[in-house]
């Protein structure tokens, strides 16, 4: 019993199991085969791990699994908007996706869609993005919507802003933000037309389906293009910004942009976080991408002041729902486990 009151272990120790699990899970995984089983492989545990030794700064180690993952068959599909095509689940860009399927067969298929999918959607009817007549009834989803700042970011000719964001316009937008749909938009160049309502929601994830909640949209957890992109940040920060090149521009190019020139570290250094936010945008990747660069309180500040001066004057926004500060970077330990175990809250809670 003295074995589940440990004291808390340091951040060291820590890391140190994770990668001595993942380095174990690479000894025993296969190499990726691309059977369309959606199994974790070598290359997902190298993908992984190289995440871990981003978080810690250790760019080395980051670049050794990362140019591993290189050597084992991934590539970029041809088109950013072929990614989420039901028909390219598990593809060669895949390097592991949580699995889900439409119908019934007993397992909790809603999982992914309650928590994501339809909370990505505007509220109200919704059958023109679903392919049948069903309502997103109010306060109870659209928690996560694109904003305006998102939207803004993208450089003209950037083929991810249609593939990823959609613009549902109507008549009428009711008081719970609720609006009656009647067209569909391209967010390319859109301002919404006099006397009329439009809401912005993502719509990588969705295509038609039989059963409300019920899809068969995977969820991305990692992507060849992100080995890319991690392997231009791992090289950037140890003073190889030519080598970070080709990397980041394969990404760029497939995505219909020109190729980046730009040597200067610090310059490069944004311009990959950039490249990041839109590539990999509503796959749950930003948060992490801010707290391993040290950005987190800076930006999220930032939007804090954006989405106040927005929707401050409807009533939900508190003030200090943005403010972030550095003990808000960790999570507070619950208040049972202080109280039988021997650990100090952390700092601010």
């Amino acid at each position: 019993i003295d074995d589940a009151y440990l004291p808390r272990s340091t951040v060291t120790d820590v890391y140190n199991i994770i990668e001595a699990d993942l380095l174990d899970a690479i000894t025993k995984l296969q190499a990726p085969t691309f059977d369309g089983s959606g199994s974790a492989t070598k290359s997902s545990a190298r993908m992984l791990l190289a995440e871990v030794y981003l978080t810690q700064k250790d760019f080395s180690k980051a670049e050794n699994e990362l140019m591993s993952i290189t050597q084992m068959g991934h590539d970029l599909l041809d088109n950013y908007a072929d990614v989420y095509e039901l028909s390219n689940k598990n593809s060669l860009e895949s390097i592991f996706e949580v699995q889900y399927m439409q119908g019934n067969q007993g397992q909790d298929t809603q999982a992914f869609t309650t928590v994501n999918s339809y909370n990505f959607l505007p509220q109200g009817d919704v059958s023109l993005i679903t392919g049948f007549a069903g309502n997103n009834g109010p306060c109870s989803t659209s928690y996560n919507m694109p904003t305006g700042d998102l939207i803004s970011v993208y450089e003209p000719n950037d083929t991810r802003l249609d593939a990823s964001i959609g613009i549902a316009e109507g008549s009428t937008l009711g008081v719970y933000g609720d609006i009656k749909i009647d067209v569909l938009k391209s967010p390319v160049g859109y301002t919404t037309p006099p006397d009329r309502a439009s809401v912005a929601y993502i719509k990588k994830y969705f295509h038609s389906h039989a059963q409300q909640y019920i899809m068969d949209e995977n969820f991305p957890v990692y992507r060849y293009s992100d080995v890319l992109l991690s392997l231009a940040e791992a090289l950037n920060e140890q003073s190889k910004t030519s080598e970070a090149l080709p990397h980041l521009n394969r990404v760029r190019t497939r995505a219909g942009l020109e190729a980046v020139t730009e040597t200067d570290q610090t310059l490069l250094r944004d311009i990959i976080a950039h490249e990041r936010r839109v590539e990999f945008a509503f796959e749950h990747h930003r948060w992490f991408d801010l707290l391993r660069t040290d950005k987190a309180i800076e930006v999220m500040n930032a939007h804090g002041e954006y989405i106040q001066a927005a929707h401050g004057d409807q009533g939900y926004l508190i003030p200090t729902g943005y403010n972030v500060t550095q003990d808000r970077l960790l999570y507070p330990i619950p208040f049972r486990e202080v109280q039988i175990a021997n650990i100090k809250q952390n700092p601010g809670y």
